[in-house]
């Protein structure tokens, strides 16, 4: 049997599918969720309400999307994959400064949004993790998003 919506054989799409309907308790998919876009959307939104619901922030706030976003600008001017750990941290503040007491970055880490990479090849010794968006496809989306 073929299948009807072809965006249901990419994992990232299931995945970011299955883990949304989850956190929202829906067992079936909602009317309009066709192809990539109001997925990553409804998937964001979800982690955004996570957020603000585990560090008692208003969900207004953005913090999540505002900190992505921050992050994705500064990997597209860098001209890298990843960005060093505290510049990541630098452009979250100066984005989103209401989040200064909150472990934003730890946070997008936990929730799967970022992920942690080595340190660059050239300084070893005292060199830093850089970070870059937890899947290849959302960074692609995210970065599209943000040069668009």
């Amino acid at each position: 049997m073929p299948i009807l919506q072809p965006e249901l054989a990419n994992p990232l799409y299931l995945k970011l599918t299955c883990e949304t309907l989850r956190a929202r308790g829906l067992n079936r998919l909602p009317s309009g969720w066709f192809g990539l876009v109001p997925v990553v959307k409804a998937f964001l939104e979800e982690k955004e309400r996570q957020f603000a619901e585990e560090h008692e922030t208003n969900i207004g706030a953005n913090i999540v999307g505002g900190s992505l976003k921050a992050i994705v600008h500064a990997i597209v001017n860098s001209g890298d994959s990843s960005i060093a750990w505290s510049h990541a941290q630098q452009v979250i503040a100066k984005e989103r400064p209401q989040a200064s007491n909150l472990p934003i970055l730890e946070w997008l880490v936990r929730a799967d949004l970022l992920i942690e990479d080595a340190p660059k090849a050239d300084d070893l010794l005292g060199s830093e993790i850089a970070v870059q968006p937890a899947f290849e496809r959302l960074g692609d989306f995210l970065i599209a998003t943000e040069l668009l």
